[in-house]
């Protein structure tokens, strides 16, 4: 056991030291990063200039929603995670508060039930594209600040009726 022990120690410490000096021997001497001075890019061309900033929208999760679509033999769920995509405004802080996610998640489960009928929900997939865009259309007279409807998390279940 000692002699294993001291034959792996001993692999372990050549290699290791084999290895740092092919290492500084295969590098050689160049110049380190910190030691140029950058005057080659002190033109006009935008450097060092601090890039322009982007206005993203954030998403705002209002929360799951489910919509039942009764059928004669049997009722379909459709469950869905939404957010809304919006940029920073008080109306995202409204949607962030628990009365305002209460109000778009009502609103997004009647536009999703008028829309129950109709072969986006009904059919074997559902395309959230053209799903997003109905609900966004719904949502537009209320909520202008609301640039799309996201689904995070969107299933459908058919449950036998019993």
């Amino acid at each position: 056991m000692k002699k294993t022990l001291g034959i792996l120690l001993g692999t372990v410490m050549v290699f290791s030291s084999a290895g740092f000096a092919a290492g500084t021997f295969l590098i050689g001497n160049g110049t380190p990063a910190h030691a140029s001075t950058g005057q080659e890019t002190a033109s006009g061309d935008g450097h060092g200039e601090p890039a322009p900033k982007k206005t993203e929208n954030l998403v705002v999760e209002v929360g799951r929603v489910m919509v039942p679509i009764y059928k004669a033999r049997s009722i379909t769920y459709v469950v869905a995670q939404v957010g809304l995509s919006m940029p920073e405004s008080e109306e995202a802080d409204f949607f962030r508060s628990e009365q305002g996610a209460t109000q778009v998640r009502n609103d997004i489960i009647s536009s999703m039930m008028h829309l129950a009928e109709s072969p986006i929900l009904n059919g074997p997939d559902i395309d959230s594209d053209k799903l997003s865009g109905h609900v966004l259309a719904a949502l537009e007279e209320d909520y202008q600040d609301v640039e799309d409807v996201l689904f995070i998390s969107l299933t459908k279940r058919d449950v036998a009726r019993g």
